[in-house]
């Protein structure tokens, strides 16, 4: 009885493993500070502003290929990469941008209807990415100017691809 009992635990662990390796779609992450702290858009952040963002944001985990914004959606919040590669993608002007690492890239809600529907973003490589409500970002902004200016620059960006 307990070797039914043993090789049924290590099946039942070996098909849960199975799954979730295979397991493709976006998935919760939990926001680690160290990685947060060194990405350019958090640098300037104090540790008590970083764990504001940790409480008020969610982090998720994206697989190679999947897509984050397909044409003709609309985006409804603020999405950061943190880590990992994003390519963006014009469908208006055959324009394309590989981003990846630390560099200040985000997903913005307030570029323009036009940019919003010719934009498409497709994960380049594993990546985990922060996705922040526009009442957030608000709230954000205000505790951290840089980040008003990081936003105007790369909304100005998105708007002109």
């Amino acid at each position: 009885m307990k070797i039914i009992l043993i090789i049924l635990a290590a099946a039942t662990a070996a098909a849960m493993y199975f799954k979730l390796k295979n397991k493709k779609g976006m998935a919760p992450s939990t926001v680690n500070l160290s990685l947060l702290a060194k990405v350019p858009f958090f640098q300037k952040f104090t540790k008590e502003e970083l764990l504001w963002v940790k409480e008020s944001a969610n982090e998720f985990h994206f697989s190679k290929g999947e897509i984050l914004k397909p044409y003709e959606s609309k985006v409804d919040a603020y999405w950061i990469l943190l880590d990992g590669g994003w390519e963006i993608s014009s469908a208006k002007n055959d324009k394309s941008e590989l981003i990846e690492h630390s560099v200040t890239s985000f997903v913005s809600p307030n570029i323009s209807e036009s940019a919003n529907s010719s934009l498409k973003v497709v994960i380049s490589e594993s990546s985990y990415i922060l996705k922040i409500s526009p009442e957030k970002m608000i709230q954000l902004k205000k505790m951290q100017h840089l980040v008003t200016t990081y936003i105007q620059e790369g909304e100005i960006k998105l708007n002109t691809f």
